[in-house]
């Protein structure tokens, strides 16, 4: 028996050190607000929804507006930016209830902070625009990607700061061809 409680102290430290490991990683983070425009130029058919907004944190070109941490008040967020060669990489996915937004961009110039950007917003069941491509949009020749902008200079491995203009944008299942912007922050993402 005295052995057994002798051990039990160096059994406690091993759990100890065990606790004592790398600290748990910051929650990603961020906000975005997404307008549609008017008619798209070019388009088959006109904008259904012209002028909606939705998102949330209130984000504009002047102020990156509050982010909200990935699982907390009903937030989902994941991003991913990355430094690679001239450019950066950025992918990110941010969600609140039943409002969504997603941007992808391979070609965001180290120098300029300008690149282009594939995006999908949705708002409920009844709102889903899309960058529009050859698969969505047949109707359309060479249609164009959306041209994402830096704010600031506010881009770094791991966070950004920035606005998408998109000429057009459709809602495949309603042929609804609007322009679109939207201002979004990614912060704590992956790198």
């Amino acid at each position: 028996m005295v052995r057994a409680v002798a051990l039990l102290p160096l059994s406690l430290l091993g759990a100890s050190a065990i606790s004592c490991s790398d600290p748990v990683p910051v929650a990603a983070q961020g906000n975005f607000s997404f307008q549609l425009g008017t008619n798209a130029a070019g388009a088959p058919s006109r904008c259904q929804l012209p002028n909606k907004v939705f998102g949330f944190g209130e984000p504009s070109t002047a102020d990156p507006g509050k982010r909200t941490a990935d699982g907390e008040s009903g937030v989902s967020v994941s991003c991913k930016v990355r430094k690679q060669g001239d450019a950066y990489v950025v992918e990110g996915n941010v969600k609140k209830g039943a409002d969504t937004f997603y941007v992808n961009s391979t070609d965001v110039d180290v120098t300029s902070g300008v690149g282009s950007a594939l995006v999908v917003a949705s708002s409920g069941a009844s709102i889903g625009y899309e960058t529009c491509t050859q698969l969505n949009c047949p109707g359309v020749t060479d249609p164009p990607f959306c041209t994402f902008e830096v704010i600031s200079d506010q881009i770094r491995s791991g966070a950004v700061w920035a606005k998408v203009s998109c000429p057009m944008l459709v809602a495949p299942s309603e042929q609804s061809y609007c322009t679109a912007s939207a201002v979004f922050v990614l912060e704590n993402c992956e790198e």
